[in-house]
């Protein structure tokens, strides 16, 4: 399925050595359409999209963060191709990619699964 997901992200430090979840849709851990996470011990972005290959797909760029500093993040699914935005820039890009569509599930902004990451957001739009 198509998706569009777009936010405004500032990062305000770290808080523990873990995997910290900024954002995650679906019901489980392992459902991710998508979720986005901190690195441990990092400011790295972990992007991950379930597809029906691999329930952990990754889409991760190779920039650390800087923080205190407004970021734009657009990640996209549109006709079974993906794309990372940072900044409007791409960043990582995949094509025949067949996203597992989730309807009617949970839209974390930090799951029960994970640390919370010291992250404010703004703007966030979703368009499925």
């Amino acid at each position: 399925g198509n998706f569009v997901l777009s936010f405004g992200m500032v990062i305000h430090g770290k808080v523990c050595d873990d995997w910290e979840n900024i954002l995650h849709i679906g019901h489980e851990n392992k459902e991710r359409s998508p979720g986005i996470w901190l690195h441990p011990k990092s400011t790295r972005l972990h992007v991950r999209l379930s597809d029906t290959a691999n329930w952990n797909t990754g889409y991760d760029p190779n920039m650390e963060l800087k923080k205190d500093q407004l970021y734009r993040i657009k990640l996209q699914c549109i006709d079974n191709q993906v794309s990372l935005f940072i900044n409007d820039k791409l960043d990582k890009f995949a094509s025949n990619v067949y996203h597992v569509t989730r309807y009617q599930c949970p839209l974390f902004v930090s799951d029960p699964w994970h640390a919370a990451a010291n992250v404010t957001i703004t703007d966030l739009k979703l368009f499925a």
